[in-house]
């Protein structure tokens, strides 16, 4: 559902322009904003003004004043860039920056100007962050080594969480190498 104070639909070029109190609904996500122009064969958008982005599913937030999204077949299925005093909030987790870009083939938002990552217990702060999501989870079927993150040597990581699983009733050797690094661990229980 769309609704705008002012549309203009100009079907040969399939976009939609919509002008004033714009609200887009789609499932339970809602886009609000001051105007908005909407390419509806190609999923994607680009609105301006006040710019509120509400997934309550994903317990995600975003406000902006700029925001350009468009349809993928990556991991969450839509790439963005934010412009702006921007922030997200999801679950725990506060993201600002004044430019945001998310790659969702890549898994990768770069942030830009004034960056904070703070949740209750940390936080940290830049000029500019890159942060590589890794949600797609590998398939290990085989013993041959995968390497899961690399970085270059001037980058720094926090890795929030590593989950494995031995779903084959074989043994399972788990290698892993941090290099100049500060590492705390947390042992789960042996379940053997």
């Amino acid at each position: 559902m769309i609704l705008a104070d002012n549309a203009a639909q100009y079907i040969k070029d399939d976009v939609l322009h919509l002008n004033g109190n714009t609200i887009m609904i789609n499932g339970v996500d809602t886009l609000v904003c001051d105007s908005m122009v909407y390419w509806s064969k190609l999923d994607s958008g680009y609105a301006t003004g006040n710019v509120r982005y509400i997934q309550p599913k994903k317990d995600r937030k975003l406000t902006t004043d700029v925001f350009h999204y468009w349809q993928t077949d990556g991991y969450r299925g839509s790439s963005f860039f934010a412009n702006g005093y921007t922030r997200i909030i999801e679950m725990n987790r506060l993201i600002v920056a004044n430019e945001i870009k998310y790659d969702d083939k890549l898994q990768l938002m770069t942030l830009s100007e004034n960056v904070s990552v703070e949740d209750p217990t940390r936080g940290i702060f830049g000029d500019e962050m890159t942060i590589q999501y890794k949600n797609a989870g590998f398939d290990l079927t085989t013993t041959n080594l995968t390497t899961c993150l690399t970085m270059d040597t001037g980058s720094r990581a926090i890795i929030q969480n590593v989950q494995l699983a031995n779903t084959s009733s074989g043994a399972i050797i788990v290698q892993s190498k941090f290099y100049d690094c500060l590492l705390y661990t947390s042992d789960a229980a042996d379940d053997t």
